[in-house]
């Protein structure tokens, strides 16, 4: 990853000099043949935590970061957010900039998760399925439900009402 002053010292010209970027995949090609990489070839390598990184005159960066860069001409102020919450798919229109909070409102549900949907789980002292969500620092009940069904719809709603990034599926 970078830092503000790495960012500094690569210009855009320079990034247009040496990669293509294509905005239908997301993938950046090399313009012309540099330390062992074949001209033509998708640059990249992927992350531990599934991000391409994508090396530039010796330093690393993240490749949806490059490619707001690459389009704009400016370095994202925030975060940049994948839509389709795949860190790999960086096509531009899967790219937009995101707040940290934002970025949270569009997190799926984690991988441990039995039930596979975030703000829904089965409350046993009652039989009911319950239904919160988080929004300002705050845990908001959304209720409890007899089915898993009625929790997950008033868990959607709540985000369509709620999230400025609200998601259109779980």
């Amino acid at each position: 990853m970078t830092t503000k002053e790495d960012r500094s010292m690569l210009t855009q010209a320079r990034l247009l000099e040496l990669l293509r970027y294509d905005e239908d995949t997301g993938l950046f090609y090399s313009r012309k043949r540099q330390s062992g990489v074949p001209f033509g070839r998708p640059r990249g390598t992927t992350s531990k935590g599934g991000y391409i990184l994508i090396k530039v005159d010796g330093i690393g960066y993240l490749a949806h970061r490059l490619a707001v860069f690459y389009k704009t001409g400016k370095w994202p102020v925030d975060e940049v957010d994948h839509e389709n919450r795949s860190r790999a798919c960086n096509r531009w229109a899967n790219l937009r900039d995101a707040t940290r909070k934002q970025q949270r409102e569009n997190a799926g549900c984690r991988k441990d998760s039995l039930l596979g949907c975030r703000g829904v789980s089965w409350f046993a002292r009652t039989g009911t399925w319950r239904a919160r969500i988080h929004h300002n620092k705050r845990a908001i009940s959304l209720g409890y439900h007899d089915t898993i069904i009625d929790a997950v719809a008033a868990r959607l709603s709540a985000e369509r009402s709620l999230f400025t990034h609200a998601r259109t599926v779980l």
